[in-house]
Parts: C-alpha cells; sequence; structure tokens
C-alpha cells in the first residue's frame, strides 16, 4: 500500500577535510580575526586552535533579475549582484546581516558567514562510501553477513519506534538485533536451527541503550527524545526583526569606544595601513589634520585621521600609544 509507506531523512555529521564540507575555507578566532585556513589545518582539522569556528563564504545571490537587484554598501565599497541575478534577501535583510557582523566580501564578492557549527549535519543520500567492508566492525558469523550499520539505516529511513519489522531469513539475526536496538517490535524465522540458536544467543546476551520516550504514558510509539542540533540560515537571520532592537540597544556603545579609540591616538605621529574595505592599501595618519580626507569607493567621506569601525584590528599595534592600546 503506497500510502502506507515511510521514508524518514537521515543526516550524518559534517567533518572539516570531508566531501560535504567544501568551501568552508576559513576560519572565526575568539578575537574575532577571520583569516584563510592554511593548507595543513584543512589537511589536518585537529590542528585548528580552541575556541576557533570554521565558516564558509556562502552565496548571497540568486539567478535572474527581481526585485532585489540592487547595489549595496558594504565597508565603504559598492558590491551589486549583477544585472542578471539578485540578492537573497532585500535591503532590510542585508542591513541585520552586517548588524549580526555575517557579510563578508571575499575580493569582489560580498558573501554570507556559514559557520560549519551551526548547520553541522548533512542529509544521508544514496551514496554509503563509509559502510564498505573497509569499515567493517561486526563479528563475522556467516559470509552473507550485511553489515549492521546497513540494516539500521534502512530500519530508521523506513519506520517509526514500535512498528513492526519482519525478517524471513534470520540469518545472524542482524535484523532483528538492530530493531531491538531502536525500539522497534521484530518477527524473524529460519529453517536453521544453527541460525536460531546463534540468535537467541546474540539477543539475549547483547546490551542495548536506554532510550527517553517522547511521552512516556503513550509508550514507544510516541518516539524517543532525540538529540538536536542548530540550524542557523541567512533567512533565519534577514527575517529577524529582533536584531534591529539588539543592535540599536548595543552599538552606541561601540561607537564611542571607537570614538575614545580615535581620541586617543590622534595627534600621534603614527600611521597604520588598512587591510579591509574601501580603504584597504591606504593609511590612516593619525597626525594628519582633520581637514585630510579620505574618499571610500562607495562615496562615504572619512577623515585620514581617524579609524572607522570596520578598520581597528583585533591586536592593537605595538607603536601605538598605551592609552590607545587600554582595552
Amino acid at each position: 500500500d503506497k500510502a502506507r509507506l515511510k521514508y524518514r531523512q537521515l543526516f550524518l555529521e559534517k567533518e572539516l577535510g570531508e566531501e560535504d564540507t567544501r568551501g568552508y575555507h576559513h576560519v572565526q578566532l575568539p578575537d574575532g580575526t577571520r583569516r584563510r585556513l592554511t593548507s595543513s589545518e584543512l589537511e589536518s582539522p585537529t590542528l585548528l586552535p580552541e575556541g576557533v569556528r570554521v565558516f564558509k563564504a556562502g552565496d548571497m545571490t540568486s539567478q535572474e533579475a527581481g526585485a532585489t537587484t540592487f547595489s549595496y554598501p558594504f565597508e565603504g565599497r559598492t558590491f551589486h549582484c549583477g544585472q542578471n541575478s539578485h540578492w537573497k534577501t532585500g535591503h532590510d535583510g542585508l542591513e541585520r546581516l552586517r548588524q549580526a557582523e555575517r557579510l563578508f566580501a571575499v575580493g569582489n564578492t560580498l558573501s554570507y558567514v556559514r559557520f560549519l557549527d551551526e548547520i553541522p549535519t548533512r542529509p544521508l543520500t544514496n551514496i554509503w562510501t563509509d559502510t564498505g567492508i573497509a569499515g567493517y566492525g561486526d563479528p563475522k558469523v556467516y559470509a552473507v553477513q550485511t553489515n549492521t550499520k546497513v540494516i539500521e539505516r534502512c530500519i530508521l529511513m523506513t519506520t517509526d519506534p514500535g512498528d513492526l519489522v519482519f525478517d524471513p531469513t534470520c540469518g545472524s539475526c542482524t535484523t532483528a538485533y538492530v530493531a531491538e536496538q531502536w525500539g522497534r517490535r521484530w518477527i524473524t524465522c529460519d529453517t536453521s536451527r544453527v541460525a536460531i540458536t546463534l540468535a537467541r544467543q546474540r539477543l539475549m546476551t547483547a546490551v542495548f541503550d536506554y532510550y527517553e520516550l517522547a511521552r512516556p504514558e503513550e509508550g514507544v510509539g510516541s518516539g524517543f527524545k532525540y538529540k538536536t542540533v542548530p540550524h542557523v540560515t541567512l533567512k533565519s537571520i534577514a527575517n529577524n526583526p529582533e536584531i534591529d532592537g539588539i543592535y540599536a540597544r548595543l552599538h552606541p556603545a561601540v561607537e564611542k569606544a571607537l570614538a575614545e579609540l580615535n581620541a586617543a591616538l590622534k595627534g600621534h605621529p603614527v600611521q597604520f595601513k588598512v587591510t579591509q574595505g574601501g580603504r584597504s592599501g591606504h593609511f590612516v595618519d593619525f597626525a594628519a589634520p582633520d581637514t585630510a580626507i579620505f574618499t571610500m569607493p562607495a562615496g562615504q567621506v572619512v577623515k585620514i585621521n581617524e579609524l572607522v569601525e570596520w578598520e581597528v584590528p583585533f591586536a592593537f599595534p605595538a607603536d601605538w600609544p598605551e592609552k590607545a592600546r587600554d582595552p
């Protein structure tokens, strides 16, 4: 009966360096610094410092022009989605992404910061490269014995807790074993007394984990309490109006700190080379007069002797005055 068929999508954990993590080439350090991963870090993720967050510079555009085809200024530069493309969100959404520090410029492309730990799983497809002979971990009793992982996936994809699983060719009892392990009822049979004896022994001596029921009063048919993982998307941030209030409440403190920093640096014979944004490659000369200005590519006019918000380094240079380096 086709109407009674079930399919439950299964998920696997993402692991840096595997095929499903292509594009995760950047990292954000605990102090907020963002940089590209080194080749050695990509090959051996265990080399990553503690507390870092790996992220991908996600695509911000979709094909065909539309209502969200426009230019957007970011960090003193102007980015356009392309005449035959459109941004995946509107101007308000882009502003929220900026306020949440989720925009990231890679060359001439404006990207979305997609952290690996915010979508740590991937859907299981019909390519099961991890169930081959090389990864066989079960004790081999029969020449045709199926890997437990294969049976487990088949049962989890097509049944729910409390469902009845029938295996008319018991063999080494893998189906009944997995069904019992995952809270499914089961029936199994075999014409061989040897198979039945081995199956009985395997089931009676096995130790199964205990699972908490979702609703104990309803029994195993209510399902289990499962571990959950985050699933943060571009849309969930761009469409979250609470970000506006949070930004409005907290950003004045950032502006105050920036004003105090510029005041502490003003007049000192120190030059600072900017590394990102519209003034990248140019110098901020703190000894320059207030009348000296610099025009960003996006048209924003700033003073040559002052830093703007995105230019502030995460580690202050040693030649800066002590007052400026005071946290």
